[in-house]
């Protein structure tokens, strides 16, 4: 409703920044959320994928932490109208995926 009134954009990370604000989060705990979101997701796909097994996987969320706490913090004096993202091989192999005669996952 707030993106379709004109209050609010529609990107990912801001819908989470309002879910969590309005969920009792505060700034710190809903940037960590959604890095480490970001972080399983990428790890799970590697997994679906058989390129790590679930031990592996567990070891590289474990060990990411501190990275992910580095990132958040680096980027606390950010302004919400500078996000945005560059990761445009995700975006081919994602789009390859989908029109490609095999699928190694369902999403």
């Amino acid at each position: 409703a707030l993106h379709a009134t004109g209050k609010a954009f529609a990107h990912q990370a801001l819908v989470l920044a309002l879910l969590g604000a309005a969920s009792g989060l505060d700034e710190e705990a809903a940037v960590l959320v959604e890095l480490h979101t970001f972080t399983v997701s990428m790890v799970g796909a590697a997994v679906r994928l058989g390129a790590l097994d679930h031990a592996a996987a567990q070891a590289i969320l474990l060990h990411a932490q501190p990275v992910i706490a580095a990132a958040a913090d680096a980027n606390r004096a950010s302004d919400w109208r500078d996000i945005g993202g560059f990761a445009p091989q995700i975006d081919v192999m994602q789009f390859r995926h989908r029109y490609a005669d095999m699928h190694m996952f369902a999403s």
